[in-house]
């Protein structure tokens, strides 16, 4: 296979986030199923020494959703349009898909094929106000493909933008392929259990509703149960909500471990200690969980998972099956989802197994084949 691929990212390595880990697992698989693949994607020292099966070409963007990188990240495609030319573009995330938005009023840049992958939020963000919404549905009118990584966003594209919606592709997110599931660590101890949320720190991602819900335990099962937050906070803002948490769980004798950002192989460790992963992930200003990439990683790990039905996170969590689902925003049907499963081992032992399963379902080359089909290359 000869057709030649340019991905261009703000979100790669060494972020963690699971448009990171899409990105980076979209460029792995197609490179091994034999496209020519090449990463455009932010500057960083890590990338230096970091080795990948494809090339990455660095650019001069830190990354962000700003003006500043969105004409920076803007011109580097611009002088780089004669290499466009005859590749097939592809736009995974927000931040380039927001660039050539404007970009497309200088009729300079063409490409052989152009496909894009929609996580949800942009879908939202996008559909206004009424110039960047004009902008966003003339370049998926330009688009071969449009990938979405879940049947909610889907939907969404399709109350949003309906004249796209029939060419939506569901290419869910599946495993890292360098995920490693230890051997079933041992549990600290049979009387306490343990909590586990991995996701960065900020409101949308839901962990305060998670203590909420935790302070209305009863007294016996609370004294039980220890919070673990895996994650970063690198923003101001997020450093504050942290802070509220910590405060929160300190006022309320809620047991909380923040461990902050941390290695993969110290993750796996984490994943199989803990004996529930809970989030409680809801919209938030645009914001929306398009699936819930890290709820498929803790069911790897045999973890059942409470979350909140939101977005498409009812797609990597199947209520009654892989883990318990309820209303966003409803911290008293969380405290009864962790009751149920604290006080019930062998339905935890069920649903980490059933989630397992569902986890080695989706894989990565799927999502290859039906974006980068032989009718584009």
């Amino acid at each position: 296979m000869n057709a030649e691929i340019i991905m261009v990212t703000h979100e790669f390595f060494p972020r963690k986030a699971g448009i990171s880990v899409y990105v980076q697992e979209m460029a792995r698989c197609a490179s091994r199923m034999g496209f020519k693949v090449e990463v455009w994607a932010p500057r960083h020292p890590r990338l230096e020494n970091h080795s990948f099966p494809f090339p990455v070409k660095q650019m001069p963007v830190r990354g962000t959703q700003g003006w500043l990188d969105r004409i920076r990240l803007a011109g580097f495609l611009w002088c780089h349009r004669k290499i466009l030319a005859n590749k097939i573009l592809y736009l995974p995330e927000p931040g380039p898909l927001r660039a050539l938005m404007y970009l497309q009023l200088i009729p300079a840049i063409s490409w052989k094929f152009l496909v894009v992958t929609l996580h949800g939020s942009e879908i939202l963000r996008f559909s206004s106000p009424l110039h960047r919404r004009i902008l966003f549905k003339k370049l998926l009118q330009k688009a071969d493909n449009i990938g979405v990584v879940s049947r909610y966003c889907q939907r969404l594209l399709a109350n949003k933008f309906p004249q796209a919606a029939s060419r939506a592709i569901v290419s869910s997110g599946a495993l890292r392929s360098d995920l490693i599931i230890p051997p079933i660590a041992e549990k600290i101890s049979e009387k306490k259990i343990i909590l586990l949320t991995v996701a960065r720190i900020t409101p949308r991602k839901g962990q305060l509703k998670v203590l909420h819900g935790l302070y209305q335990l009863p007294e016996r099962l609370l004294h039980q149960i220890e919070y673990w937050l895996v994650g970063p906070a690198r923003s101001r803002n997020q450093r504050s909500y942290l802070w509220e948490i910590e405060r929160y769980s300190s006022e309320k004798g809620i047991k909380l471990q923040v461990w902050g950002e941390i290695e993969d192989q110290s993750l796996g460790e984490i994943y199989a200690k803990a004996d529930i992963f809970v989030l409680a992930s809801a919209l938030h200003e645009k914001s929306v969980e398009g699936f819930g990439l890290v709820c498929l990683e803790a069911s790897a790990f045999g973890l059942p998972i409470v979350a909140f039905h939101s977005g498409g996170v009812e797609e990597s969590v199947l209520d009654g099956e892989t883990g318990i689902l309820v209303p966003p925003g409803d911290c008293e049907g969380l405290a009864q989802a962790i009751q149920k499963l604290s006080e019930n081992p062998s339905l935890r032992r069920q649903l980490g197994q059933k989630g397992k399963e569902h986890a080695a379902r989706l894989t990565w080359d799927h999502n290859v084949n039906v974006l980068f089909q032989e009718d584009i290359t």
